[in-house]
């Protein structure tokens, strides 16, 4: 069985629901709240293999195609205060 990689925001009740019925199902997932991207995640990619490496404070999984990707809906980061006004933008 697949597993399923879900991009979303924090407080999502859709994702929530979502990722309580894969837990009932024992599906395998990892959810990345893009709005807490920076600070809550590292990302690594290898580009040889074409593969990324997540790491959050609970799992680190390589997303190779045993995954499939849900992109529940994109926000913008939440940025640290001391980030430059210039590089906000990029």
């Amino acid at each position: 069985m697949k597993s399923v990689l879900i991009l979303t925001h924090e407080g999502d009740p859709h994702a929530e629901s979502v990722c309580n019925y894969f837990e009932s199902n024992d599906v395998d997932y990892f959810r990345m709240d893009i709005d807490r991207l920076i600070g809550n995640y590292n990302i690594t990619f290898d580009s040889k293999s074409g593969l990324f490496l997540i790491r959050n404070s609970e799992r680190c999984v390589l997303v190779d195609e045993q995954w499939n990707i849900w992109n529940r809906r994109a926000v913008d980061p939440i940025l640290p205060g001391d980030i430059p006004k210039e590089l906000e933008d990029i």
